[in-house]
């Protein structure tokens, strides 16, 4: 039997824990990618890596092919920078579209080297390619460089 000392004395367990936070809730789904999972399933991903290479190639394109309007060191500076993320992107989606193994050379060139030729001498198109030499021969004598 129990005396009446023994059952007055405090209970050496600690008192019970809260139960746990609820998980928080998932992000919400936009409508872009409600659609894409719609239309493309379980090649959703890889449809939407397709779409971002092809908008960083149009943004490439359009950083080396946009008129040229000033000719101060900030400009040529923010030119540069937006080729060199332009080419980035573009190389991030090759290279998941081709699972790693993207050899291509001219948008790694044109991203690093381009961009670091453009904030020094500004509108690269007195440098470009001639139109009585072939580009791979230029590129070529480049690249041995």
């Amino acid at each position: 039997k129990k005396t009446s000392q023994q059952s007055q004395q405090p209970s050496t367990h600690p008192p019970p824990s809260p139960p746990p936070p609820p998980p928080p809730p998932p992000p919400p789904v936009s409508a872009w990618e409600q659609l894409m999972r719609k239309l493309f399933g379980h090649n959703c991903s890889k449809v939407a890596t397709i779409f971002e290479s092809y908008t960083g190639y149009a943004q490439l394109f359009q950083a080396c092919n946009s008129e040229w309007e000033a000719n101060t060191t900030e400009y040529k500076h923010e030119r540069a920078a937006a080729l060199y993320r332009s080419g980035v992107r573009t190389l991030k989606g090759l290279k998941c579209m081709s699972n790693g193994r993207s050899k291509d050379s001219y948008i790694p060139t044109l991203a690093y080297v381009g961009s670091q030729q453009m904030a020094v001498r500004g509108d690269l198109w007195p440098y470009s390619t001639r139109a009585t030499e072939a580009r791979g021969g230029r590129y070529k004598r480049y690249k041995r460089r």
